[in-house]
């Protein structure tokens, strides 16, 4: 891989609200950004959706997309 090389994705967010998800998620090393845990305001978990992603490796451009886009 050479300097410069990078990918863009294009996609869709949406909150995750499910509580067990959350606490599955959930890792002791974060509460240094969130000291009250998941019941911080602070925190929120994001599911992110790519429909596409493009590459730009070695020169070269690439790009793909999902069947949802």
């Amino acid at each position: 891989m050479r300097d410069g090389d990078s990918v863009t994705l294009i996609g869709e967010i949406d909150f995750v609200e499910d509580r067990v998800l959350q606490e599955k998620m959930w890792n002791e090393s974060d509460r240094q950004f969130f000291s009250k845990g998941i019941a911080d305001t602070k925190f929120r978990l994001l599911k992110f959706t790519i429909f596409e992603a493009t590459f730009w490796i070695d020169g070269k451009f690439r790009t793909c997309s999902t069947k949802n886009a």
